[in-house]
């Protein structure tokens, strides 16, 4: 059997006993599988502290800020406090620390992963779009990414906001449109508290999300409702964090 024809009997229900709920394990078990391989590809390094000198540095500001150290104000980086936040949560994990920020990050890059075979699915049969998927693990490990850098993390977001911006090209309705793009906005806002040069990508979704709406449609005032509208859930993450430093007099230090 061919991987389209296999996908496209994936995608009906069986006639086993398990029946409905057998039918979507089975049709994204490559989901599954990606994640998996990415966990396994990335355990060599697991538990090793010298991976990558930046790595020890978020996590250390992590950990200093469980005990109520402040970023840019006890501790200082130019990377936004999303990330920093990040490896606070995993340094609740448990252990050094080492070990639990590298399984992390080997999870986020297998989503990653997985998006990126949903995606290619859309044009492809499942295995060659499982390949995608596969290419992007071994690169990264390649190219210094196989352990916790920020795109590890903030790539799941933005291939999230792809898959969404694919979906709404065969969309035909205006207002699901106008939502999905309001909700790759946020992504792209939460994107930026991770790190601010993915800003021209999160800029690149709005304007095509505005474009689509245009080409169904939409008046000039509306679409410019709506860029307001995205403009503003994109800054969010980014606006709370300065308010919240305004708040506690250390506006100059952010």
């Amino acid at each position: 059997m061919n991987s389209r024809a296999w996908e496209t009997g994936l995608n009906r229900p069986t006639a086993d006993s398990g029946g409905a709920v057998s039918s979507p394990i089975r049709a994204y078990w490559p989901f599954l599988a990606l994640v998996l391989l990415a966990l396994i590809l990335r355990a060599p390094t697991y538990g090793d502290p010298d991976t990558a000198l930046d790595e020890q540095f978020y996590l250390l500001v992590g950990d200093r800020m469980l005990h109520g150290a402040l970023p840019y104000v006890d501790i200082w980086d130019r990377k936004p406090v999303g990330l920093f936040l990040i490896y606070a949560a995993i340094r609740l994990l448990g252990g050094d620390g080492f070990i639990q920020y590298q399984v992390v990050a080997a999870l986020f890059a297998g989503v990653t992963a997985a998006f990126i075979w949903l995606i290619a699915r859309r044009m492809t049969g499942s295995f060659p779009a499982a390949i995608a998927g596969i290419s992007y693990l071994l690169w990264t490990n390649i190219f210094a990414g196989g352990a916790g850098q920020s795109p590890i993390f903030y790539n799941a977001l933005i291939a999230g906001a792809a898959l969404l911006a694919f979906r709404s090209a065969s969309c035909p309705d205006p207002d699901m449109v106008e939502r999905r793009g309001a909700l790759v906005m946020l992504l792209f806002g939460l994107v930026l508290q991770i790190k601010y040069t993915a800003a021209p990508e999160g800029l690149l979704f709005g304007l095509w999300f505005l474009w689509r709406l245009r080409s169904l449609g939409r008046n000039w005032s509306r679409i410019a409702a709506s860029a307001i509208m995205s403009g503003l859930l994109g800054l969010a993450p980014t606006l709370a964090v300065t308010a919240i430093y305004a708040a506690i007099g250390h506006l100059d230090a952010f």
